[in-house]
């Protein structure tokens, strides 16, 4: 039997520690990727994350075990400064968050938070991030001058669902962030029920088995980078290079929000390397330097996460209608999405524009139907992400 992989080991621990919904046990090897690809200086372009998930569902425990490690921070709440201060301190030392970060992993544990503070506060951090994702970023202040930062970092947002609404406001920032999504499969209420026995059975113990996973995962990580910086960058076959791509571009079709107006769609150039950068951490946590089906199962995952609640439902259903796709109204597109007749009337006048959707006028009436544009439903037939 061949011996496992630090990624393998992960994974077994923290099954043993926490009892995980099997659709969301993915999160330990998205949190793998992450942090390989953040703390390997060759796989330059930064993975930043959102997850997603209701209240209690496991996304602030599944971050838990790398609190204090070395290039990990955790953060909660910033004020308005902390990320380029523009101040000195009196030993002439910059206070500033953004050169503490390089070569790291930023945590955010509660980016909900963030969302819930004023409109200054909220533009001037979403700003200041934007500025410094592809790793240069400068401020100039009256009291210290001309400050400019080289940081590269990945990072991780844990937020709830009204992170849909944010990222359609701020676009800018949404376009740095790729989704992993908690929660995704609908339980009974029995089902429910019976997975909050082991948290019951683990009461009073929880502290011990928290501290033993933060110390176990310390090692590991430790042992895994040590082992990394000497392996080549992994790479692919033409047929997952093809596959990524169209993932890429796919999404950036498709997630690009609308308002009154239609704009043009994002380009795929960011999204792409770091789809990229995710699978080579991945399978570098694999200790392989070849990728296979689970680097490509896992961007898939993340492709369709990185969508929102209601254009998840819209595309998957759009794609269900068969080869011939058949057009549909407004009404069915808005009850199969989950959406409103409003928000639905603006993601169809965003996806016409893209050439996601088709439009068709209905002979002698003035209604319109739509269907899957050809290419788009060829392309994800090929990748098999609705499969």
């Amino acid at each position: 039997m061949s011996q496992m992989s630090p990624l393998q080991k992960m994974k077994a621990a923290y099954r043993q520690a926490y009892t995980m919904p099997r659709d969301d046990k993915l999160i330990v090897d998205c949190y793998m990727g992450i942090l390989v690809a953040a703390f390997t200086p060759r796989l330059d372009e930064s993975v930043w994350m959102y997850w997603v998930g209701p209240p209690g569902s496991g996304k602030t425990l599944a971050v838990a075990p790398m609190y204090k490690h070395s290039r990990v921070m955790m953060l909660s709440v910033p004020t308005p400064n902390a990320l380029m201060s523009g101040y000195t301190n009196e030993d002439g030392s910059d206070p500033s968050l953004i050169p503490l970060l390089n070569g790291k992993v930023l945590i955010w544990k509660d980016f909900t938070a963030l969302m819930k503070q004023g409109k200054v506060v909220v533009a001037k951090v979403v700003g200041e991030f934007r500025d410094c994702y592809d790793q240069h970023c400068s401020k100039h202040s009256g009291s210290s001058g001309l400050r400019e930062y080289e940081s590269r970092f990945g990072m991780i947002a844990c937020a709830t669902d009204e992170i849909d609404e944010f990222t359609n406001e701020h676009q800018q920032l949404g376009e740095r962030f790729l989704t992993f999504r908690m929660n995704r499969i609908k339980m009974t209420h029995n089902q429910r029920v019976e997975d909050l026995r082991p948290i019951v059975d683990g009461m009073g113990k929880k502290k011990a088995w928290v501290n033993a996973l933060q110390k176990y995962m310390h090692i590991q990580i430790d042992k895994l980078l040590l082992t990394t910086e000497k392996m080549d960058t992994p790479s692919f076959c033409d047929e997952y290079n093809e596959q990524v791509r169209i993932m890429a571009d796919l999404l950036a079709l498709t997630r690009t929000s609308c308002g009154t107006t239609a704009r043009r769609a994002e380009l795929a150039t960011r999204l792409v390397q770091q789809m990229i950068n995710l699978g080579h951490g991945h399978c570098l946590a694999d200790m392989r330097t070849t990728w296979n089906e689970t680097e490509i199962d896992l961007l898939k995952r993340v492709m369709m996460d990185s969508l929102s609640a209601d254009r998840q439902r819209l595309i998957a259903y759009m794609y269900s209608r068969g080869q011939h796709r058949p057009a549909v109204t407004l009404a069915q597109m808005t009850l199969k999405s989950g959406s409103t007749e409003k928000q639905m009337q603006q993601v169809i006048r965003q996806y016409v524009f893209s050439s996601v959707l088709d439009p068709i006028r209905e002979p002698n009436s003035n209604d319109t139907w739509y269907r899957l544009a050809p290419d788009i439903y060829k392309s994800i037939e090929k990748i098999g992400v609705l499969a």
